[in-house]
């Protein structure tokens, strides 16, 4: 019964009409969105930042939503979120699979080693070594309370809005007696912690917190120390390698790009993706495909798309610096891309000049 409703689900997702002006065009763009309501808001902010507007469409068939009727929507782009069941379905058209969330690692010998050398790192460590920053590491339960409501929530709340996806008090304290708990101390204030989870002789990255959600603290190096003392504390314990939380599959996501700098590679994908397919040929397709590149599912494995606006196709090197800031350890390829109207809709074409048929894995 539960497999039969969650294959309902995905057949009929939930649908709104999401329109504003795209961010970086300051264009019109117009996408039908169809998934659960925190990833509506996350994609609608990618699109429009804070300002757009939304009408409800309730469940949709999803073949009537990759084939909406233009005179009723105009959607430019069709987004549907959905787990990786249907890969014969998707890949039949183009577009895009976008993992929602994606995890990475870190080597603790040579991935860190490299990091540390670099000049966005050093700058975090002169940071920390200013505000006199230390940690310490505790397992008690009223730690774990004070730093879950004090740090975690505030500072999710902060960032994310009604974006924020909050793993649950109870999620937290169940996995208590195999956590630690990473915090940060500057003169006798507690202001940023990060949950150690040990499991099967691995260990992996949990929620973070700022005291507050304060961003003061941010910028006295609160949440580069996390990375910094608690990479090197388990480095000393002997462990070889870290995984950190899941990341945006966007390109350009702050979190992800913070993580690149601390040598972060890209290790899988989690089960469900945004299937993303471009219906129309518009300035504001043009810039919200620009603005945000993105890693997808391709034949290869995980890929990273580019769409350079046109300006730029024509510029020296700017492939080249494409590249420097997008390549990530775990990318089997960075492709760039471009749209066309054809006959049958909207082609997307690659850079040597392949139209792109299918790209769902």
């Amino acid at each position: 019964m539960n497999t039969l409703r969650s294959i309902l689900r995905q057949a009929y997702p939930t649908a709104w009409l999401l329109e504003g002006k795209e961010c970086m065009s300051q264009k019109e763009l117009c996408i039908i969105f169809a998934g659960t309501q925190r990833q509506k808001n996350y994609f609608s902010y990618l699109a429009y930042g804070d300002f757009s507007s939304e009408r409800a469409l309730g469940r949709k068939w999803v073949w009537n939503i990759l084939r909406p009727d233009a005179k009723k929507t105009a959607a430019a782009i069709v987004v549907i979120e959905t787990a990786l069941t249907w890969p014969w379905f998707f890949s039949q058209r183009p577009g895009f699979c976008i993992p929602t969330w994606i995890n990475g690692r870190v080597d603790l010998k040579y991935g860190l080693e490299q990091a540390l050398k670099t000049g966005n790192v050093k700058e975090d460590l002169r940071r920390i070594r200013k505000n006199k920053l230390q940690y310490e590491v505790r397992r008690d339960r009223k730690s774990f309370s004070d730093f879950y409501h004090g740090m975690y929530v505030p500072y999710m709340k902060r960032t994310h809005g009604n974006r924020a996806l909050l793993h649950s008090y109870e999620n937290l304290i169940e996995k208590n007696e195999q956590s630690e708990l990473l915090l940060i101390r500057m003169g006798a204030e507690i202001v940023s912690g990060q949950v150690l989870v040990y499991q099967n002789g691995l260990v992996r990255t949990r929620e973070l917190g700022i005291k507050d959600g304060d961003f003061r603290f941010v910028k006295a190096g609160a949440a580069a120390a996390l990375y910094y003392f608690g990479l090197t504390y388990l480095k000393d314990r002997g462990f070889r390698t870290v995984e950190l939380g899941g990341s945006r599959a966007f390109l350009n996501d702050g979190v992800l790009q913070f993580k690149k700098k601390w040598g972060v590679q890209l290790i899988r994908s989690q089960p469900r993706v945004f299937f993303l397919r471009p219906a129309q040929v518009t300035d504001g397709v043009k810039g919200f495909l620009s603005n945000n590149p993105f890693i997808y599912l391709g034949r290869q494995g995980l890929c990273g798309a580019i769409f350079p606006i046109e300006q730029d196709r024509a510029a020296d090197g700017i492939f080249s610096r494409y590249q420097k800031k997008y390549s990530f350890e775990g990318l089997k390829k960075l492709n760039f891309f471009r749209l066309k109207d054809g006959p049958r809709g909207v082609e997307i074409i690659t850079e040597d000049g392949d139209l792109v048929l299918q790209e769902a894995k």
